[in-house]
């Protein structure tokens, strides 16, 4: 199961549904695999530097770049998630992911989830009570054609900012698609580029110089 055109079929039903949503997020993370199809949040630090250095050099790529920005996000309960910046007033979204699917490659230790979530403003969130968990981010972004924004973060966990701040960080690579951004978007086309993106993020060659081939497709649905 979970040939190429069976895995653009799925990202395509998960771009349509983004599509008829205005607070709808759609996001590809990259993760490493333990067992068969076990998705595991971040990657190891030489490929995050690695990517990060072939990013920065690409000057003249992007049309918009963040670096080395730092933020504190605090998780509540009913998906409710308040972010904190330097300076700025905090933001209070409610984040619920309805959809995803993990793909795995053959000869790579990585998967591919490409997830949708529907992002609601929450400015009329009051704090009462601790938070579930607190993630310390700091991170480097850069914005592609005003379409795509390349996340690259260095993540630290904690159920404060205390322990938070003692922990082992982990490296994430996120890719988000702008649901939105084009007047008359293709479904079709926006998965083949996030798909295209995604293989181009994990490696299109494993350490043997064998290209990766898309392996397996897990499709999960999600309940608030």
């Amino acid at each position: 199961m979970g040939d190429r055109v069976e895995v653009l079929e799925k990202i395509s039903e998960l771009v349509v549904s983004g599509l008829s949503s205005p607070n709808s997020e759609l996001e590809l993370s990259v993760g490493t695999r333990s067992g068969r199809s076990q998705f595991n949040t971040g990657v190891p630090f030489a490929h995050f530097k690695g990517l990060l250095d072939t990013l920065q050099e690409s000057v003249g790529t992007w049309s918009e770049v963040s670096e080395n920005t730092h933020c504190a996000t605090y998780y509540f309960e009913d998906n409710i998630r308040v972010r904190y910046f330097v300076g700025k007033p905090p933001v209070c979204i409610k984040k619920t992911r309805t959809k995803s699917i993990d793909i795995l490659c053959s000869g790579s230790p990585y998967i591919l989830r490409i997830s949708l979530s529907e992002e609601l403003p929450k400015p009329d969130y009051k704090v009462v009570s601790n938070p579930n968990f607190v993630r310390l981010h700091q991170r480097w972004q850069f914005e592609y054609k005003k379409q795509w924004s390349y996340d690259l973060s260095k993540v630290a966990t904690g159920t404060d900012k205390e322990t938070a701040c003692a922990s082992l960080p982990i490296y994430e690579i996120e890719l988000e698609y702008k649901l939105g951004s084009q007047p008359y978007p293709d479904p079709r086309q926006i998965s083949e580029n996030i798909l295209a993106k995604g293989i181009d993020l994990i490696g299109r060659y494993n350490s043997q110089g064998v290209p990766i081939q898309i392996d397996t497709l897990v499709s999960r649905i999600w309940t608030a």
